[in-house]
């Protein structure tokens, strides 16, 4: 069997809800499952098909198709510009090309005080000035929601998509112990 990968991108086109699993926390990341979910909602809203056809069976319920989390990009205009200067018949103008950017690795932190980001696999060669210090109290902090892009020169690009956290709240919601509840998401 062949082995077909597929990238794409997509734009929310409004606020999305990610929940998590505890309650006053959201997901920085669409999950696998949630894209495996859209899709199959999406397939069985077409005419002629249900849930026992085989494609649908063998897309979303055999495990023949993975589904992948979706992580935070964005366009890179400097790889764009070189793209454009170096096809000379590019027939898509139009075409972005985008920054893939990962979940913060362990061992990328950003220093307390002075905040640059540091390598903590890296090995230090001592040259890296007072600012890198980490014995006078600037002490690597993890970048725990955040995403990197690390570029062809080894420059760390630390993102992270907009959050918005939103309470609903109502006098009509009163929880076991009297008091008021919040909801977020």
């Amino acid at each position: 069997m062949e082995t077909v990968r597929l990238d794409y991108v997509i734009q929310n086109i409004q606020p999305l809800v990610m929940s998590n699993r505890y309650a006053s926390q959201t997901d920085h990341y669409i999950r696998g499952q949630s894209v495996l979910g859209a899709l199959a909602e999406n397939y069985l809203s077409m005419e002629n098909t249900s849930a026992e056809d085989k494609t649908f069976q063998d897309l979303f319920l055999k495990g023949e198709a993975i589904f992948s989390d979706l992580f935070f990009s964005c366009p890179d205009n400097k790889k764009k510009k070189e793209y454009d200067k170096n096809e000379q018949n590019n027939k898509n103008k139009e075409e972005k090309i985008y920054r893939k950017y990962i979940p913060a690795p362990l061992f990328i932190n950003q220093l307390k005080k002075s905040k640059k980001y540091v390598n903590l696999a890296g090995q230090s060669n001592g040259e890296e000035g007072e600012e890198y210090q980490i014995e006078k109290g600037n002490t690597p902090r993890k970048l725990k929601t955040k995403f990197v892009y690390i570029t062809e020169d080894n420059v760390v690009d630390v993102a992270e998509p907009v959050i918005d956290i939103v309470y609903h709240h109502s006098k009509k919601q009163i929880s076991a112990n009297g008091k008021r509840e919040f909801y977020m998401h």
